[in-house]
């Protein structure tokens, strides 16, 4: 289990249709991705009009400027920036390379955020890295068996534990 030791843009990229709990192919995961790759650039645009304003607001309550936030299933990092903006230090991870692709593009060569293709499965990233953990619209996206797993790992990266 290699684990990622600093914030770069040299993380490895989970292997597309690959599910690292069995490794067996992983048809869910890839015809999800192919849907958002395929919508990317409207999806991201509506999305806009519908960010969840009231939730986002109470969970930056929860922290104090400078907090690291993972957003898990960025896409377009609509709530990344949302909390970049608020003073948080902010890691977006999505596998939908074109949806990152315009999170990126939006993010130019600003340090915050980053934007990192992981699957939420097996989350790359130093245990104890982050204070929060927003995962808006991304859990229905996995098989009920996968949720407890992600769960558990959000939770080791959780600082407070």
């Amino acid at each position: 289990n290699k684990q990622i030791s600093k914030w770069s843009n040299e993380i490895p990229r989970p292997t597309r249709g690959f599910c690292y709990t069995t490794g067996m192919p992983d048809d869910h995961v890839t015809k999800t991705i192919a849907v958002y790759d395929a919508i990317a650039t409207s999806y991201a645009q509506q999305t806009e009009s519908y960010a969840p304003e009231i939730e986002r607001d109470t969970f930056v309550n929860f922290f104090q400027k400078g907090a690291r936030i993972l957003d898990a299933g960025c896409g377009a990092g609509r709530d990344s920036f949302y909390f970049s903006s608020k003073g948080f230090d902010v890691v977006g991870v999505d596998l939908s390379e074109k949806l990152l692709g315009i999170a990126k593009a939006i993010a130019g060569h600003a340090q915050n955020p980053r934007f990192y293709q992981l699957d939420l499965r097996r989350l790359l990233l130093p245990k104890a890295s982050f204070d929060g953990i927003w995962a808006c619209a991304s859990l229905l996206h996995l098989k009920r068996s996968e949720i407890l797993g992600v769960l558990r790992e959000f939770y080791e990266l959780l600082r407070c534990v």
